[in-house]
């Protein structure tokens, strides 16, 4: 097993082999663009094969994200492969 940490200046274009039961945990403040958001999460490469990806939100940013959802908090809306922490 291992510990690996992508933080947001280093994780685009890393390529790392992950286990395919491999759970990354991203985290959202304020002001963060949605493409370093996408990079973050395109590091786990085998979503639709068992990874899993889990949000950590700071609290203004879970509110607005439920502002803006038609899901409950702590609900994926039925896309599988994520999970949400309504704050840190």
């Amino acid at each position: 097993d291992a510990f690996v940490y992508f933080d947001e200046s280093r994780c685009r274009g890393t390529d790392m082999k992950l286990k395919a039961d491999a759970v990354a945990f991203l985290t959202a403040g304020p002001g963060m663009c949605k493409d370093k958001l996408m990079q973050g999460a395109a590091r786990m490469r085998q979503l639709d094969k068992g990874q899993q990806l889990i949000f950590g939100l700071a609290p203004d940013v879970a509110a607005k994200v439920a502002a803006g959802s038609r899901h409950p908090p702590g609900q994926t809306g039925g896309r599988g492969g994520a999970s949400a922490l309504p704050q840190l």
